[in-house]
């Protein structure tokens, strides 16, 4: 649960498991001329599934916002089991409920 999946050049987004390490990130954007909105005192050990639980902000929050406020998507199993997609390349949708 550690992986980059995949990033789109074009929109900058990155679309990586909840496990991957925020410093592994900005590594990897760093190599394709992108720079992560995020650089808090755990970067190296820090994960992003627990940033996105605790909204994470770090010493760029003031500029970038917090991590859940740039989040365009997510994949989550629920407690039942079944698999919720509501992964988007969209900033802005306002399409159904925002469960970020």
């Amino acid at each position: 649960m550690n992986k980059i999946l995949a990033f789109d050049e074009v929109n900058g987004i990155l679309s990586a498991q909840a496990g991957c390490i925020l410093e592994d990130m900005n590594d990897f954007v760093l190599t394709k001329g992108y720079d992560m909105a995020y650089n808090i005192g755990s970067r190296g050990s820090c994960q992003l599934g627990g940033n996105l639980a605790t909204n994470a902000g770090g010493s760029k929050v003031i500029r970038y916002g917090t991590l859940r406020s740039n989040l365009v998507g997510i994949e989550a199993v629920l407690a039942d089991g079944t698999i919720l997609n509501d992964m988007s390349t969209i900033r802005k949708d306002n399409s159904g409920y925002d469960l970020k």
